[in-house]
């Protein structure tokens, strides 16, 4: 048996928790030779390709999916997106081709050596997936275009479906299961296709249980270019509007070199209500606001220093560059940390 899988990706984890289903929006009448026009893009119809994409971008990008459990609004910035990502699936005017031709084609191959015509499940497991294996050893999840119906109607394209695997098994009985992100199911680990690999000529049932409606026939996986998706990342939270301390200290001004008892009081600056906080000074907490604590202001380590001139006095130059000792602060939560003046006088030196 071998297996591999996607790191760190799981749908309920990295899928969208809203599933694909839209309001009705304006069709988009889009050209496909040799088809002719070709009407895609109602909303109501589905929006997987855009999805599939989309949460591939983002997980590309490590940005988080949305978390609501509700479909964006039009005109929204994550609609918009995956809007053109659901254009950017289609690989127009080849990619919508492809699920045309695939339409169009037998399960099983035809007709006989040395003119043959491979059926669906023959470029399925030969063509398509390796590739898709390619892509999940690669770390990468793989968008898959699903094949349903069997008709020459363009009209019933909208009927095919895309979703993305992340994940693969191939057991003993060389059956082969793939598992799914489904823009029908939502946000469920569950989803998943297998399917045998043994006869690739032969119609091969595929056992599935994506919200679909009908049988899959075959699938192909979707050439798909990256987008940025960081546009879609949540702004960063806005910071918390701290409040203001006021502070001051008694015994004012302390005393130099003499263990004393002091109080540092600390209040809110707009209601005057005390405020409980730790006392720093020099970076080690020694006691706590509104509390008397013991401390002993050790020399000149206590002192404002200035550089000495030779006259005992700054210079002019030498204004407003002096450092407090010691450095006193008051830390609360929700405020701002505020200096302590203790009183001590300039020293110069």
């Amino acid at each position: 048996m071998s297996s591999n899988s996607v790191p760190n990706f799981k749908p309920s984890t990295n899928g969208f928790k809203f599933t694909n289903s839209f309001p009705h929006e304006p069709d988009v009448m889009v050209n496909v030779p040799p088809l002719g026009n070709v009407t895609i893009g109602d909303a109501h119809n589905g929006l997987c390709g855009g999805m599939v994409f989309t949460v591939r971008d983002l997980f590309e990008c490590n940005v988080p999916v949305p978390a609501s459990a509700s479909t964006p609004a039009d005109g929204s910035p994550l609609f918009n997106f995956i809007v053109g990502r659901l254009f950017d699936s289609f690989n127009l005017p080849g990619g919508v081709t492809k699920y045309y031709d695939w339409m169009t084609t037998p399960d099983h191959d035809t007709g006989i050596w040395p003119i043959i015509r491979r059926g669906v499940v023959w470029h399925t497991l030969m063509e398509e997936w390796p590739k898709i294996k390619a892509d999940i050893d690669s770390g990468h999840p793989s968008p898959l275009g699903l094949v349903t119906v069997f008709d020459l109607n363009p009209g019933d394209l909208g009927n095919n479906h895309q979703v993305l695997a992340y994940a693969y098994d191939v057991d003993a009985n060389n059956t082969l299961t793939l598992h799914l992100y489904d823009p029908n199911t939502g946000a469920s680990d569950g989803c998943q296709l297998s399917m045998s690999l043994s006869n690739p000529s032969h119609s091969t049932p595929i056992a599935n249980n994506v919200n679909i409606g009908f049988p899959i026939r075959g699938f192909f996986r979707v050439d798909y270019s990256a987008h940025d998706a960081s546009v879609l990342a949540p702004p960063p939270p806005t910071p918390p509007t701290l409040l203001t301390l006021a502070v001051n200290c008694t015994p004012y001004p302390v005393q130099e070199n003499v263990l004393q008892t002091i109080t540092v009081h600390a209040k809110n600056a707009s209601t005057a209500v005390a405020v409980a906080g730790s006392v720093v000074i020099n970076g080690a907490t020694v006691g706590q606001t509104n509390q008397p604590f013991a401390h002993t202001f050790k020399g000149t380590g206590t002192r404002r220093r200035l550089p000495n001139t030779g006259s005992g006095r700054p210079g002019p130059g030498d204004i407003g560059t002096y450092i407090v000792y010691p450095k006193g602060q008051v830390v609360a939560p929700g405020y701002s940390s505020k200096a302590i003046d203790f009183g001590l006088k300039d020293h110069w030196e």
